[in-house]
């Protein structure tokens, strides 16, 4: 980490945390676009997250943090700069964490756009767009699970916590929940670890694993369910809350029966740009794209198979991240071999 940063200079990193710099709110706090010297010779853009110390367990969130991003190096996890830990001009205690800025802003963002988004250059991502996001994200988990020297669960993972680069290459972000599995348990059949420690449910509503809410030990499961929540997610293009989940339906069950009656593209988000298009007249060219719509549906269903197994309400029938990634690579490799 860098040296820490002093409360003044934040403040005019970010133009006296101005609304113009908002660029998001947290569980725990907001977040600033802030222009910074961490070096006598380099100014960066970065992100700024606030915390607000009068909500319960934001202190607790910011230690965590900081924890987690100290004993981490990931090309999929966002990067943690510095931090601080001060008195503000009111003379009240001050935190902040501050990380590289992502210049195209969170999945969520471009999940589910809003008027107040202020993306004028809003598009619907593409299958590869995607499929790219979740390799990514099941890159990040694996090695949280397996490959840090104290297996790390996230407990959070949801697309406002995932984050998008210059380059579209996805970033975990938002460790304030995160959970160090120390005095490790591993469980022989299933390889996940667990941690005994009661804390209620972790997580989001919608996203965090139902063992949570019956008061069952953190564990790798409880992300792994997350993970597929939010897959199923990217490619139907539905919140697991949307008001059409009543009655016993949920985003797990919406896909499981489109699997289990090939209705694959009926349940596909109506936003991702296929590869038929009205004005492919040609006989030829049409052919090609019907094939490629037919590799595309054959890909879909491999992707939303995964969500489900990654989703099932007993955690030790989940999958591991490691082979949740060599999946989704074996499918887009497939996908751009058909294609070629």
């Amino acid at each position: 980490m860098f040296q820490k940063v002093s409360y003044n200079e934040l403040l005019e990193a970010t133009n006296r945390f101005s609304a113009e710099n908002l660029i998001g709110v947290g569980s725990y706090g907001s977040v600033y676009k802030g222009l910074l010297s961490l070096s006598h010779e380099v100014t960066t853009v970065v992100a700024v997250k606030v915390l607000d110390l009068q909500r319960r367990g934001s202190s607790k969130s910011f230690m965590a943090e900081c924890e987690a991003m100290r004993c981490i190096r990931h090309r999929n996890l966002v990067k943690m700069l510095t931090s601080c830990s001060s008195i503000d001009y009111k003379g009240d205690e001050f935190k902040a964490l501050v990380s590289e800025f992502m210049p195209n802003g969170s999945l969520e963002d471009w999940l589910h756009p809003t008027a107040n988004d202020g993306q004028s250059s809003w598009r619907p991502l593409n299958f590869m767009e995607r499929l790219n996001v979740a390799i990514d994200v099941a890159s990040a988990l694996d090695y949280l699970h397996h490959h840090c020297q104290t297996p790390i669960v996230h407990c959070d993972l949801k697309p406002g916590n995932v984050l998008l680069d210059s380059d579209m290459n996805s970033r975990v972000g938002d460790f304030g929940l995160a959970k160090f599995l120390g005095g490790v348990i591993i469980n022989i059949e299933s390889k996940h670890h667990t941690a005994s420690s009661s804390v209620g449910i972790r997580g989001s509503v919608g996203y965090a694993a139902p063992e949570y809410g019956m008061g069952r030990d953190i564990s790798t499961h409880g992300d792994v369910y997350s993970y597929g929540i939010m897959l199923v997610e990217i490619f139907t293009g539905k919140r697991p809350t949307d008001d059409i989940f009543t009655d016993g339906l949920s985003l797990h069950t919406f896909a499981k029966t489109a699997l289990l009656q090939d209705h694959v593209m009926e349940i596909v988000d109506p936003t991702l740009p296929l590869h038929i298009r009205p004005e492919d007249d040609n006989n030829i060219r049409a052919l090609v794209n019907v094939e490629n719509e037919t590799k595309l549906c054959e890909a879909l269903a491999r992707i939303f198979n995964l969500g489900v197994m990654c989703s099932v309400e007993s955690p030790n029938e989940r999958m591991e991240m490691e082979q949740v990634m060599k999946e989704l690579q074996s499918i887009r490799k497939a996908y751009l071999s058909r294609l070629g």
